[in-house]
């Protein structure tokens, strides 16, 4: 007699890892405003070391609740667009339903509560079973409670790391640069460190460091591929270079030349080489030319 097996299936998703959840206000108004953020939250999720929010790895999912109305009448019937798990499927998401809701409301029909899925693809990410969590403050911990029991938020909020907006706003402040600018700084990484390596070791303004900074060095490192941390110009050589541009003992044309160099532009070496060799009227040996220029320019 055959026996009869009974297979019992049990999803494990992100088994041991907590899930948290963050709520927004009802005070945005389209797409690319829930978008940018969602990407806000990413850098300071990235900052505080919680996570790299990668959305397409399910480090983050979004759900987008979206209504219409009137200018001064009570905000509409919501839908709830859930598990989106990308920035820009979310502007496209929350734009479509915004397009949707208004096309049947003015049309007469009305908009029902609901759940909908903005892509079957993007799969579904169920909550794992989280005990009960208790914040506390310095006022309402309990007297005798175990440090490594509770969950102290003033003792986390003094352990925070420096949080993107407050970076933005320190560099403005600090610097005197653009705001513009400050999120270019903050957004690129380590590209704030070099930043200020640079403003410490330099008498230019900052406002012309940022220049040569964003316009030449992140056009060098795109051109080649490259991350700050990988440049081949290093915040101090940087500085020396302001330095002499400040002192007007290189001209700006000389200075770029300079930072092209340094950059690995053979070309612009190799220019320098013939021109050295067109005023020694070829009598120089271009190798130890190209050495001396090396050694004056590296």
């Amino acid at each position: 007699m055959a026996g009869v097996y009974e297979a019992v299936l049990c999803a494990l998703s992100l088994p041991g890892v907590g899930l948290m959840e963050v709520v927004m206000e009802p005070d945005m108004c389209c797409g690319e405003e829930a978008a940018a953020a969602v990407r806000e939250l990413q850098l300071i999720l990235q900052a505080l070391g919680t996570c790299q929010g990668n959305m397409a790895e399910g480090q983050l999912r979004v759900d987008a609740n979206v209504s219409v109305h009137q200018p001064g009448e009570p905000l509409g019937v919501r839908t709830e667009v859930k598990n989106i798990n990308s920035a820009r499927f979310l502007a496209r998401a929350i734009d479509y339903e915004i397009q949707r809701q208004t096309d049947v409301l003015e049309s007469g029909g009305w908009i029902l509560n609901e759940t909908r899925s903005f892509d079957y693809k993007s799969g579904f990410m169920p909550e794992p079973n989280l005990p009960p969590l208790i914040v506390y403050d310095n006022k309402t911990v309990p007297a005798h409670a175990d440090p490594q029991q509770v969950v102290n938020i003033d003792q986390i909020r003094e352990r925070l790391p420096e949080l993107p907006n407050v970076r933005r706003s320190r560099l403005v402040e600090q610097y005197g640069i653009l705001p513009e600018h400050s999120f270019t700084l903050v957004n690129e990484d380590g590209l704030m460190e070099y930043f200020v390596s640079v403003a410490r070791e330099t008498k230019a303004e900052p406002r012309k460091i940022i220049g040569w900074i964003i316009k030449d060095l992140l056009g060098l490192l795109k051109q080649h591929s490259l991350n700050v941390s990988q440049s081949p110009i290093s915040p101090m050589s940087m500085a020396e270079l302001l330095n002499l541009l400040e002192a007007g003992t290189v001209s700006s044309s000389a200075a770029k030349q300079v930072r092209a160099i340094r950059g690995g532009n053979k070309k612009v070496l190799n220019k320098l080489i013939g021109l050295v060799q067109r005023e020694l009227k070829g009598r120089a040996d271009p190798v130890q030319v190209k050495t001396i220029l090396e050694e004056k320019t590296l």
